[in-house]
């Protein structure tokens, strides 16, 4: 088997990635959008000692499982690459997935409880986020990065991830600035105007933020077209925006955030309401992606938490406040600690919003409010965790295990640094009981899970 050549797998499995899995004469062989039960052509494009990754020339066989896609732009689009793989099919690998990742990673022999599914599986999201570039013709367009190339972009006009209305302010956007001719941003040589549009949606409250991304250069004429059009496209479409914002980014790193925000219209954030929580969601403010799947993972940490009125509750990472605010009331106090701003202010905000005067928020490093803690002396009875995908610092682990909680409650959206997380909390003492795994992400391959680990000491 060497790069360049080809040959007939048949897929077996999935990966924590969701690349399809072959083992052609037992050799381990990694394949983007391979479905198992798939008998596929593929090309070799790496070659380890260990193993190859291949790219899929042909579709010899269907999988028995395999259905259509529901979006126009699969399977070149990168952003759900399982939408071929019935949702009953892909909430079971995903709990096979976080069974093997205890297995294979971290030697772990704990109860995987059964996976909660998404109470939505299309149009779910209330954030997504597009890139302007240009087509095949040199033409502007907007949509997801390409699967495999991020330099790349697909229009995606009928995306299922997002609400029909969303995908009709994408389709505006594209047909503004191929009206006007206006140039959009090239990573490369870092030239051009329009960048990234950011929309984000209250799927409990109607609400709605548009949020486009721009360097600074030819602001002179368009902003005003592009206010006059939008409000007609509103009224012909009967599509409420909130918020309209304009940010400017000159940064070299292609990404959706900037160094200055221009309210256009409405507000500068929009509300969400989970259950009887009210929330103030900013711009660039953490908040769970799926409204709908927040709720069943609000109330299973609290079930885990098993909320007592003396109970001290602390909640690492905790963005605008979500998880926080929902146990307050159930617990003597919470103190919620972020080291971004405006999700510190918006979480201070919802707990105004919602009447809540036993919690409050914290602007912090993490690590240094736990070393704070450690040297202080300061004891609470449950720590709730809810770190990025890198997972935790060792140093954490170690001061969360000198604080001593009588239990930690680890929600994560990454399996693997999750596993590697548990067996450094182990070493400390504290047991994992039981893993739940939620699907917050469907039509990917991602995976949420909440640890239940109790402090043996």
């Amino acid at each position: 088997m060497n790069r360049g050549e080809e040959i007939v797998v048949r897929i077996e499995k999935l990966d924590s990635t969701g690349k399809g899995v072959a083992k052609p004469e037992g050799f381990v062989v990694f394949v983007p959008g391979g479905i198992p039960g798939q008998k596929l052509k593929i090309r070799i494009e790496k070659k380890k000692h260990n193993y190859a990754e291949g790219s899929i020339v042909e579709v010899l066989e269907k999988s028995q499982v395999e259905t259509n896609p529901l979006c126009s732009a699969f399977p070149v689009c990168g952003g759900c690459t399982w939408q071929t793989i019935p949702y009953k099919e892909q909430v079971r690998i995903k709990e096979e997935l976080v069974r093997e990742t205890l297995l294979h990673i971290g030697k772990l022999d704990i109860p995987v409880l059964p996976i909660l599914p998404s109470p939505q599986n299309l149009y779910y999201r209330n954030k997504m986020e597009f890139t302007f570039g240009l087509n095949e013709k040199n033409e502007p367009i907007i949509g997801m990065h390409e699967r495999g190339d991020f330099s790349r972009i697909v229009e995606t006009n009928d995306c299922i991830l997002m609400s029909p209305e969303s995908s009709k302010i994408l389709s505006f956007f594209s047909q503004f600035v191929r009206e006007f001719n206006l140039p959009v941003y090239d990573p490369k040589t870092h030239q051009g105007l329009f960048r990234h549009l950011i929309i984000r949606e209250g799927k409990n409250t109607g609400e709605r933020m548009v949020n486009l991304v721009t360097t600074s250069s030819n602001l002179i004429a368009w902003p005003d077209d592009l206010m006059h059009q939008f409000a007609t496209f509103q009224d012909r479409e009967g599509i409420q925006v909130h918020s309209f914002l304009h940010t400017i980014n000159e940064r070299v790193s292609d990404i959706a955030v900037g160094e200055k925000i221009n309210v256009w219209r409405g507000r500068n954030y929009i509300t969400e309401r989970i259950e009887n929580l009210l929330f103030k969601i900013s711009p660039y403010s953490f908040f769970q992606t799926n409204t709908s799947a927040a709720s069943v993972l609000y109330q299973k940490v609290m079930k885990m938490v098993e909320p007592q009125k003396e109970m001290s509750v602390l909640d690492l990472y905790c963005g605008t406040g979500g998880i926080g605010l929902y146990i307050a009331k159930e617990v003597k106090s919470v103190l919620g600690v972020d080291s971004f701003p405006q999700a510190i202010e918006d979480a201070q905000e919802n707990a105004g919003l919602n009447d809540i005067l036993n919690a409050g928020f914290f602007l912090e490093e993490v690590k240094n409010f736990v070393a704070k803690m450690v040297k202080r002396r300061e004891h609470i009875d449950v720590i709730i965790l809810d770190p990025p995908r890198e997972g935790l610092n060792p140093r954490i682990i170690k001061g969360i295990s000198l604080i001593s909680p009588e239990k930690v409650i680890y929600v994560s959206c990454n399996p693997a640094t999750m596993v590697r997380d548990l067996v450094m909390f182990r070493n400390f003492n504290f047991k994992p009981k039981s893993i739940q795994p939620l699907d917050l992400f469907p039509h990917t391959p991602h995976i949420e899970c909440i640890a239940d680990l109790e402090n043996t000491n």
